[in-house]
């Protein structure tokens, strides 16, 4: 049988269970609003317009999931330019000049990714629903 202080024990560890568990809920809501409030400040009154219907996203996403192989190395090639932004950067001293070249390089790749995405999302956007 247990003991007095071995119930107390299980229900004080279940109490901090619960209270871990509050806790960890109110920060990820709060976190979710703050998103949601910097979403709304960076777009602003385009926010709510800025958005496909609901079906045309999920043809996107899937259009995008089905040239994730064309996709992933111009993504790779964006996050290693970021990565030589971000050393050059961090040097010390920063040496502006390779800086530039950095940022200058990461640009390019930013557009490549974009260009391959929007063509994508042309592509899917100019088919009927029926077509894929």
């Amino acid at each position: 049988m247990d003991t007095p202080a071995q119930r107390n024990r299980g229900r004080m560890i279940l109490v901090g269970a619960l209270a871990l568990s509050l806790l960890g809920n109110a920060l990820a809501a709060g976190a979710i609003l703050r998103f949601r409030a910097l979403k709304s400040d960076l777009m602003g009154p385009a926010e709510q317009t800025a958005v496909f219907p609901r079906p045309q996203r999920k043809r996107i996403r899937a259009a995008i999931a089905d040239n994730a192989d064309t996709l992933r190395p111009q993504l790779h090639a964006l996050a290693a330019a970021r990565t030589a932004v971000v050393i050059a950067g961090t040097a010390d001293p920063v040496d502006r000049a390779a800086l530039d070249a950095a940022m200058e390089r990461f640009r390019a790749e930013l557009d490549t990714a974009a260009a391959g995405i929007q063509v994508i999302i042309a592509d899917t956007l100019t088919q009927a629903p029926g077509d894929r």
